[in-house]
């Protein structure tokens, strides 16, 4: 059996990402979120599977399970926290990365992370720095992953957040 970890699992994305890879019986899903931005009623039905188990965890701390497979949806979406304190958001979001990155080294399991860096065309000239800032930890994770030669992607959805999203990012 696949044991899969699916960081942000409240969320709409893990959520449904949980619920689709329960669909095959060989997986086993572990769930984390801190619920920071997201409420348990996506969890619903997911709780209801005895091949899913939910984990309140905060990432900024050390994680203790197996897994074969992480898909790390889990990010540091606060717009109020990156405008209150934007040193105390990048060290935060660093750190999370770093233990995730940490964590699937040790166990050497497969790591799918989801762009963080929503690029859409037309945003809101006061949300530039806040893009540039996801982008330029982005650019750090991908050096930490190849650094230390994890087994990681990194994956954006398109069509999520609508239409006004980039193709043209190079790095996907």
């Amino acid at each position: 059996m696949d044991k899969i970890l699916v960081t942000g699992v409240s969320g709409f994305i893990g959520s449904n990402l949980a619920n689709h890879l329960l669909k095959d019986e060989k997986n086993f899903v572990y769930g984390l979120d801190n619920f920071s931005s997201s409420t348990m009623s996506n969890l619903y039905p997911l709780l209801k599977n005895e091949r899913f188990e939910f984990i309140e965890h905060n990432l900024v701390s050390d994680i203790n399970l197996e897994a074969d497979y992480i898909y790390h949806l889990a990010g540091n979406g606060d717009l109020e926290h990156y405008y209150n304190n934007k040193y105390d958001f990048i060290l935060n979001s660093i750190e999370i990365i770093k233990n995730i990155v940490k964590f699937s080294q040790m166990q050497g399991a497969r790591l799918v992370l989801l762009t963080q860096y929503h690029n859409y065309q037309d945003y809101n000239k006061k949300l530039n720095k806040y893009f540039d800032t996801l982008k330029l930890i982005e650019n750090l994770v991908l050096e930490l992953i190849e650094n230390n030669q994890i087994n990681a992607v990194f994956a954006r959805i398109d069509e999520v957040y609508g239409e006004n999203l980039l193709k043209s990012d190079k790095r996907f």
